[in-house]
């Protein structure tokens, strides 16, 4: 007996496919199991009479190429994703050197060492308050240069 969903060979008494999940008729199987008691074994059904093998020939002939294109679509956005990331944190590390070295030393211990501000007052004898500020005015410097660089792309690099 033959799931016709997918095709696998399932066993007389199964009330779903172990392969596809399908749940099985009792009344299909009632009719197989008739119909394979009715022909002689010269006559049992041939692979192409089996529902599941033709959709894999079809799947094979048209939807093997479609799974191909979707995949190698997927692959190139995801290149191009990582590519666009890649020139982000470059552009922020970019962005960081050129800040006083002072400003690029706090953003380094910020982002890079996960530092939390508290920690970073205190390795700097200063005020939880006054990194806060700082960061707050450090960030600003950094959007306003990120906005330009983007300004600047969309121009065409003018």
């Amino acid at each position: 007996m033959f799931c016709p969903n997918c095709g696998e060979k399932i066993i007389d008494n199964a009330a779903f496919c172990k392969k596809c999940g399908a749940k099985l008729d009792m009344n299909d199987r009632a009719q197989e199991s008739q119909e394979k008691a009715e022909q002689s074994p010269v006559q049992s059904a041939t692979y192409q009479d089996t529902p599941g093998i033709q959709k894999s020939e079809e799947t094979f002939k048209t939807g093997g190429e479609k799974n191909k294109t979707e995949k190698t679509n997927r692959k190139s956005k995801n290149i191009r994703l990582v590519s666009v990331m890649r020139m982000d944190f470059e552009l922020l590390e970019e962005i960081i050197e050129d800040l006083d070295e002072s400003d690029s030393k706090i953003m380094k211990q910020y982002l890079l060492e996960g530092r939390l501000f508290k920690e970073i007052a205190d390795d700097e004898g200063r005020t939880y308050e006054a990194i806060k500020k700082r960061m707050e005015r450090i960030r600003a410097e950094i959007r306003e240069e990120i906005l330009e660089c983007l300004e600047m792309n969309c121009r065409g690099g003018e």
